[in-house]
């Protein structure tokens, strides 16, 4: 499995209730339709009003953390040929433009290690 984590924050000016929709209505579905082999694609929002564990409340500076995940290598270099051909890097960047602060887009290629509770892994 070949996980990507990216780290995204909100256009300017756009508030939290508008962000999550339009990317749940609009971003996530184009994104589907667009990059091939994904198996699992997840938008996680951060809570500012919510700190965890106590933890400073102030802005991560980041809005939302979403995971693209692909059964292998070769789905996922299958996703970045996608992302090479330029009408599929312009649907998606033209959309992102309605919807992010591009220049603040952090992506990762990410290891993923899972716990066992009560003879359950997780």
């Amino acid at each position: 499995m070949i996980k990507i984590v990216t780290l995204l924050k909100r256009k300017t000016g756009m508030s939290r209730d508008a962000f999550i929709a339009h990317y749940e209505q609009v971003h996530a579905p184009l994104a589907v339709t667009l990059i091939p082999g994904l198996v699992g694609y997840r938008r996680s929002y951060i809570d500012p009003s919510r700190p965890a564990f106590g933890q400073n409340s102030e802005s991560p500076g980041f809005d939302a953390i979403t995971e693209l995940l692909f059964a292998d290598e070769a789905a996922y270099e299958g996703a970045l040929a996608a992302f090479a051909r330029p009408e599929v890097a312009a649907a998606i960047a033209a959309d992102e433009e309605n919807l992010f602060d591009r220049t603040c887009i952090k992506a990762y290629v990410v290891e993923e290690h899972r716990s066992t509770f009560k003879g359950e892994y997780r």
